[in-house]
């Protein structure tokens, strides 16, 4: 797909729930998962954008991930996590 960021130096884990519009500040999801994010700044072409689509289209069929769609609203600072429990990536 044209990105070529390797090592995890500056990655971090997040701890949390699914997202998604089903889910808010009253209904949880069932499931935990966790986010590994890199906190540097990335830059990404068009050309590998658009490619990243095309793999995602026509190698892995992810076609319902090709569109806008709406996601979970902003939680409630009561439910985020403390930065105390944000985990370098091991």
């Amino acid at each position: 797909h044209g990105w070529t960021v390797v090592g995890h130096e500056n990655s971090v884990m997040y701890s949390g729930s699914t997202t998604g519009t089903s889910h808010n500040n009253e209904v949880c999801s069932p499931y935990v998962i966790t986010w590994h994010v890199d906190t540097a700044c990335h830059r990404v072409s068009p050309e590998a954008f658009d490619n990243l689509c095309r793999q995602m289209d026509e190698k892995y069929k992810l076609v319902d991930d090709l569109y806008p769609h709406g996601s979970r609203i902003l939680v409630d600072p009561e439910w985020v996590v403390k930065a105390e429990y944000v985990l370098p990536l091991a």
